[in-house]
């Protein structure tokens, strides 16, 4: 999802892990200029099986792992729920409140169904949920004591943030995602996937690291995505791999964000506090096709290109502070309208483009080893 907010989600209960080195563009979408990591979970499958496992740990850590799965119909419909939990109190304490600092609180789970109506076709529904509660990270100013009569400036013992508590992030994050396969014949495979995906969450971040109100922050954030693709996969007897395929899809981002500041000498008024908005809308159709030639046993040569069109549109307002602030003069040339730091604007802002560009990539690789291999690319980005 190209959200920083969701890309960050709990490991738990997976059947691979894929390392492509350099450029994937054709391999996969935006985003992947120095390779990708591809984490495959456990699909449903036909069998009864669980596991359990459970951790304890220095303060007050606790996890959970736990998956249970179960053939519904036998040889036809099959269920697996995955869970993990891991919390732990933070290892640094906040001298404000007597807070922690730097903790844990991660809640997820995944449910899967397969469904097999015929030997040559599998049907894939997966979900997935998380949601976060984590306390407030332990930035330090280097410059500014932790406390009016102290020079301690180590970023491994207390801190001193003046909001305590309040500080840390809430995110949730969800996601379904279906999968449908259909051999055509041994060499012929067509491939359906479907994604939806939505974050939402705030982060609550005391930015001049000190005891001082100087420069507290909020960010509250919310993306939707949509995506679907049809893929069509050749495969002769292990020696030449294709794959066309086509995908569309849709983002929806929104940040909103926060902040107060009273630089010194001058105080603002304590209920001072200024916020902007951004969002965009980025709607994407791409046209892909990859080789893959094993010209021996250990050389394998790969072309791959990809025509890519989109339209993004965004937007950005800079709303009027609730109360006035005391500054005698603006703190930047971006301030103006009654605020200190950034302008007001008359209303929402709003820009758009769209454009047609193409990537692709040619890249050789040789195994030296099972486990060791040497690959060399050559790359066009858009």
């Amino acid at each position: 999802m190209n959200n920083a907010h969701a890309n960050s989600v709990a490991l738990f209960d997976l059947d691979n892990v894929a390392v492509f080195k350099g450029p994937q563009a054709t391999r996969f979408a935006e985003g992947v200029q120095s390779g990708a990591l591809a984490l495959t979970s456990n699909r449903a499958r036909d069998e009864s099986s669980g596991s359990l496992t459970l951790g304890v740990g220095e303060f007050n850590a606790r996890s959970v792992d736990a998956v249970v799965n179960r053939p519904v119909v036998e040889e036809k419909l099959f269920a697996r729920v995955a869970v993990t939990a891991n919390e732990r109190d933070g290892y640094v304490r906040n001298l404000a409140d007597g807070s922690d600092l730097q903790g844990e609180g991660t809640v997820a789970a995944r449910a899967s169904l397969r469904w097999v109506p015929t030997e040559a076709t599998t049907a894939d529904v997966i979900f997935n949920e998380q949601r976060d509660d984590t306390p407030g990270v332990a930035y330090k100013s280097a410059v500014i004591p932790v406390a009016p009569l102290s020079t301690d400036t180590n970023p491994h013992t207390p801190a001193n943030l003046n909001r305590g508590s309040e500080l840390g992030v809430e995110r949730t994050v969800f996601g379904v995602t279906g999968i449908v396969r259909h051999e055509v014949s041994d060499a012929w495979t067509l491939v359906s996937t479907s994604g939806w995906r939505e974050v939402n969450g705030n982060h609550e971040f005391d930015a001049d690291g000190s005891f001082l109100p100087l420069l507290d922050i909020g960010e509250a954030f919310d993306g939707r995505q949509f995506s679907q693709e049809f893929r069509v996969e050749y495969d002769a007897a292990e020696r030449l791999d294709l794959a066309l395929g086509v995908t569309v899809s849709t983002v929806e981002n929104t940040f909103w964000r926060f902040f107060t500041n009273t630089p010194p000498p001058f105080a603002l008024n304590p209920d001072y506090t200024e916020r902007y908005k951004n969002d965009a809308t980025l709607t994407t159709a791409d046209v892909l096709g990859r080789a893959d030639y094993k010209l021996t046993e250990r050389l394998t040569a790969g072309l791959g290109a990809r025509l890519t069109r989109e339209r993004i549109v965004s937007g950005y307002q800079s709303f009027a502070a609730p109360v006035a602030g005391t500054l005698p003069l603006p703190l930047l040339p971006t301030s103006g309208g009654g605020n200190n730091v950034f302008q007001v604007t008359p209303g929402r802002l709003e820009n758009s483009t769209q454009e047609t560009a193409w990537s692709g990539e040619a890249d050789l690789s040789f195994a030296l080893t099972p486990r060791t291999s040497l690959y060399g690319l050559v790359s066009r980005g858009r």
